[in-house]
């Protein structure tokens, strides 16, 4: 490759949800969402400097989709009550159409799977607050790097689950909160490949 931007589309998806009739709007937007992003296309870029670090520009191509799906969006809400004001943003919240001013948090972390546990946290700040009544947190299935791939999907189902059974977080709480994978793919003359580390690291080296 000689160029420094680099075009990917999600390829599988998976959804982890509570499906409780209690929750049928986070379910229902959560299902449209995931039909929303089939097949979505997103580009990346090298950096010239800090050692070529690849950027990959997942946010704006979600934040367009949303903007073609009748839900209202902002990006980069802030909680607002007065302890916590400015402290934590997320991505987005989003209202659905046709659910009655239903408030959804959506936060995507595509790289970094130590900090998930915090979005957890912020997700059910938002929602004390009165800003939100539910998230949706957006992870890759193969996030790559030098030496390997981390499945991001599913160590966010596993905090799930390891936050409810060792530090007694409520299911009623764990509920709120929808999961969903998305496996990426960078294109490679005229099809997709798997993105892994091995396309990573041909990646820097031919860019």
């Amino acid at each position: 490759m000689q160029s420094n931007n680099v075009n990917f589309k999600i390829g599988k998806l998976f959804l982890e949800a509570y499906k409780g009739a209690e929750h049928e709007h986070l379910i229902k937007a959560s299902q449209e969402l995931l039909c929303a992003l089939e097949d979505l296309e997103y580009h990346g870029s090298l950096r010239e400097r800090n050692s070529r670090q690849l950027d990959i520009h997942f946010d704006e191509a979600v934040f367009e989709k949303l903007q073609t799906m009748k839900w209202t969006c902002s990006k980069k809400p802030c909680i607002n009550n007065i302890k916590d004001r400015g402290r934590f943003k997320a991505d987005f919240i989003v209202e659905p159409a046709n659910m009655d001013r239903y408030r959804i948090i959506i936060e995507i972390e595509k790289a970094n799977k130590k900090t998930i546990w915090i979005d957890f946290i912020k997700f059910w700040m938002f929602v004390e607050a009165g800003q939100a009544e539910s998230a949706i947190l957006l992870c890759p299935t193969n996030y790559a790097h030098t030496h390997s791939e981390w499945n991001l999907f599913n160590e966010a189902c596993n905090v799930k689950k390891y936050l409810k059974q060792y530090a007694g977080v409520s299911k009623e709480k764990m509920n709120l909160i929808a999961i969903i994978g998305y496996e990426q793919r960078i294109k490679q003359g005229k099809s997709y490949k798997y993105w892994n580390s091995e396309e990573f690291n041909r990646l820097k080296k031919f860019a």
